[in-house]
């Protein structure tokens, strides 16, 4: 019974010290109603933005805000759901064709090396691409919706600007 409990205790001990040693892979970091934000997503829109723009080694206050514009997207999105919001196929895959032969011209017309440069083809790169271009189609639709009805003034706009 004694080498039972010691096992047992030795196992407990193990198993916490290498919990603490363990690096987290994933998690979540945010809710806005259903929509999750991962640490990984925050992550890669980290590395996006790395590499536009030159950062510190570990620049937490990039992705405070990086954070912050996800939340905002993923209300937003939120919203588009409460407000039954519906993007069609066949307006999905013109705005995807789209992106597509502007990404292939800015290489200059040869769609290879934008494959090659993702290691995918045309298509798996649409596929890939498709729930986030969904996304920010439904963003899109409900900012204008929000300020669709906003009228402002020249003068409005110089008494703002005077303050």
């Amino acid at each position: 019974m004694k080498k039972f409990i010691f096992c047992l205790l030795f196992l407990i001990i193990a198993s916490l010290s290498f919990a603490q040693n363990a690096y987290m892979l994933d998690g979540i970091i945010a809710v806005v109603g259903k929509e999750v934000i991962l640490r990984s997503d925050l992550e890669k829109l980290y590395a996006e933005y790395s590499s536009q723009f030159t950062l510190d080694e570990d620049d937490n206050e990039t992705r405070c805000q990086l954070l912050k514009q996800l939340v905002y997207q993923k209300l937003l999105i939120h919203q588009a759901d409460l407000d039954s919001i519906v993007i069609t196929n066949d307006e999905l895959d013109n705005t995807i064709n789209y992106r597509m032969s502007m990404m292939i011209q800015q290489v200059g017309g040869n769609e290879k090396i934008i494959e090659d440069y993702y290691n995918k083809t045309i298509a798996e790169i649409k596929k890939d691409i498709r729930e986030d271009i969904y996304n920010q189609l439904l963003v899109d639709q409900v900012q204008q919706s929000i300020t669709a009805n906003v009228i402002i003034t020249p003068s409005e706009v110089k008494d703002f600007h005077k303050r």
